[in-house]
């Protein structure tokens, strides 16, 4: 069994102010569709928060030929970046794209994103706004005839306003194969839930877990039972009932290959109703002994009085819903998986 060592910091929560995809204050019905007068241009927002799609516009009678603006456009919330991915197509008789720009927004300012060649590109782009900054998207038909042109943007994030939550503690814990992070909130309004994220890097983050908000107390603790060998940074992706996040600070915990010798086994594994626990001690102790599932979420613990030598201890599980669990030796960090049946 791999022993894992790791350094762990308490830190206060310093809050990244990034509201990702198309809702809460960044939702479609939050936006501005504006258009030059005579235009037919329009927004599909099905993908929505994913993407959306911005068409320009054209006129098949070639009757309002003058150049006409497609806008989609919203106020930030908060300074920081803009930032999305784009990308676009023309239908231009002559797949020319010169005729149909399309490009970014702010404050009345237009930047045009797409070049004269090609009739399919792409790209990303981000800038820094101040808060109360109109930004969006324009797509501009300088014809006004002989095909339309689209805007599809993704990845869309722009500065958010704080979330009424705070933290006062974000730590982590050693075990011998499993990382244990703890955090307090010192306020809740309308929080929904934390996502655990890890990463190796520090920039590019995926989801490992989901703990409820709403815990008496503001204290949560999730269990990381298969963690990355060398550093894994966590992070809490701290979500409001309307959809709206902020990210807490980074946690950066090391873990190694050094093997000890196990203090927990269990039987049988996979198991249907009851496992059997065997937890050996050079000496009598207390050890608290808790189960986990494989969310990271605690679901019972108990504390047994060790006497040196082995205690055997059973476990009903019966009442578990079918999956992977985790038993945990809190006082020796130890932690071991099982299989419900």
């Amino acid at each position: 069994m791999r022993n894992l060592y790791l350094s762990c910091f308490a830190l206060l929560c310093i809050v990244l102010n990034a509201h990702a995809q198309f809702s809460g204050n960044y939702a479609p019905a939050k936006f501005t569709l504006t258009q030059t007068p005579g235009a037919n241009g329009n927004v599909n927002t099905s993908g929505a928060p994913a993407s959306i799609i911005i068409t320009g516009s054209d006129d098949p009678t070639y009757t309002l030929s003058s150049q006409m603006d497609v806008d989609y456009t919203v106020r930030a919330v908060a300074p920081g970046i803009f930032r999305f991915d784009w990308s676009y197509h023309t239908n231009d008789l002559d797949s020319d794209p010169q005729y149909d720009p399309a490009g970014v927004l702010v404050n009345g300012v237009f930047t045009s994103l797409t070049t004269g060649v090609g009739i399919n590109q792409s790209g990303s782009y981000s800038v820094t706004v101040t808060a109360g900054s109109i930004i969006g998207f324009r797509v501009r038909a300088i014809d006004n005839g002989y095909g339309t042109a689209t805007l599809t943007i993704s990845g869309f994030s722009a500065p958010a306003s704080t979330l009424p939550v705070k933290l006062s503690l974000f730590t982590g814990k050693s075990q011998t194969n499993a990382i244990q992070l703890q955090w307090t909130a010192a306020t809740e309004i309308n929080t929904a839930f934390y996502e655990v994220q890890r990463s190796t890097n520090g920039i590019n983050f995926t989801s490992i877990g989901k703990v409820v908000a709403g815990i008496i107390g503001g204290q949560y603790q999730f269990l990381d039972a298969t963690p990355l060998q060398g550093k894994n940074y966590y992070r809490l992706r701290m979500v409001d009932n309307d959809g709206s996040f902020d990210y807490s600070g980074i946690v950066v915990l090391t873990t190694g290959n050094s093997l000890v010798q196990s203090k927990l086994s269990l039987y049988p594994n996979p198991a249907t109703s009851a496992i059997w626990l065997t937890v050996q001690s050079p000496v009598a102790s207390q050890e608290e002994v808790q189960l986990f599932n494989a969310a990271g979420a605690m679901i019972s613990s108990e504390t047994l009085a060790l006497p040196a030598g082995s205690l055997k201890k059973e476990i009903n599980i019966a009442s578990l819903a079918p999956g992977t669990y985790f038993i945990r030796l809190s006082a020796t960090n130890t932690t071991i998986p099982f299989v419900k049946k």
